[in-house]
């Protein structure tokens, strides 16, 4: 994972204890959680647990090809407990929890005191349509330390990516409620052509809403996702979508760092941009060249600036 932040600015975030073994300035959850390891033979991968494929929405990125009904073959109660026994056995620093929907699942928060209790992280990924202001509160009472909420556009677009009919105005209300108790949260993009020019507006609405944080994944190709892999970006596409993600992050574009007539000079709002490897994504991976491989942009957004 690269961080651009820390190329650009010699800056740290609270993960890079968790990337990289060193520099993290994050909390740990408990006192009894594992330390941050300095080599990479002792560092272990942050996990992404996909703890059910049901699902409220139905996107039309989805990779798993999720829906509103239950499927067979889920993991149970104790199974899942179990699982996170012996993933805290193999020292694992983290374990984001995701699906389909992973609030549609009712024992998720005693499966995530079961993973706090063994000296685990929780980290959650949602559709966020489910977070009232009690959700909320029991999110952050539960001790996530992030939640990433996926929104793929402003109002109809997003509805439409979504499949569902108010799911914009559904998100929107869990990231008010979020923020509202105090939880970090951060928001999830997939990038495509629905929403490619929509960029500006999501950092238009990161900002109103005070939100801590942005990733931009690119589209996977399976389940619904391999139904629309025309209308991923093209290289050119993706080139333009970095440079308005790091224009919005106050750092010099790709193109102006080439000699375009801005000179070079940072746009936008000055907020710190991380570009890193993420496999914590609700959806990634690259193009056809590399279709199993989960990769992203990591913005962070308030509070750390690069001086630029």
């Amino acid at each position: 994972m690269i961080s651009v932040s820390k190329l650009y600015c010699g800056g740290t975030a609270e993960s890079d204890g968790l990337r990289y073994g060193h520099g993290g300035q994050g909390p740990k959850v408990d006192a009894g959680a594992p330390p941050t390891s300095k080599t990479a033979s002792e560092r272990r991968p942050v996990t992404v647990w996909n703890v059910t494929r049901t699902c409220n929405l139905r996107c039309i990125h989805c990779y798993t090809d999720s829906e509103a009904k239950k499927y067979g073959g889920e993991l149970t109660t104790e199974e899942s407990k179990a699982l996170i026994r012996d993933l805290a056995g193999f020292e694992i620093p983290a374990l984001l929890f995701s699906g389909g929907e992973p609030l549609a699942r009712p024992d998720l928060f005693d499966l995530v005191a079961h993973a706090r209790s063994l000296g685990i992280r929780p980290t959650l990924s949602t559709n966020g349509t489910l977070i009232t202001d009690e959700t909320a509160r029991q999110i952050k009472d539960a001790g996530f330390t992030y939640v990433g909420i996926s929104l793929d556009g402003i109002g109809e677009i997003n509805d439409r990516f979504r499949g569902v009919g108010g799911a914009f105005d559904r998100a929107v209300r869990g990231f008010k409620a979020c923020v509202g108790v105090g939880q970090r949260v951060g928001l999830r993009l997939t990038l495509t052509r629905h929403n490619f020019a929509n960029l500006h507006g999501i950092f238009d609405f990161i900002e109103r809403e005070q939100i801590d944080r942005a990733c931009f994944y690119h589209l996977v190709y399976s389940g619904r996702g391999g139904q629309i892999a025309g209308d991923d970006l093209s290289r050119e596409e993706t080139r333009q979508a970095l440079d308005i993600i790091r224009a919005n992050g106050g750092l010099p574009s790709s193109r102006s760092q080439q000699g375009d007539s801005d000179g070079g000079q940072p746009r936008g709002r000055n907020l710190p941009l991380h570009e890193n490897a993420d496999q914590g994504s609700d959806a990634g991976g690259t193009g056809p060249e590399a279709p199993h491989v989960e990769w992203g942009w990591d913005v962070q957004l308030r509070g750390r600036h690069c001086g630029h």
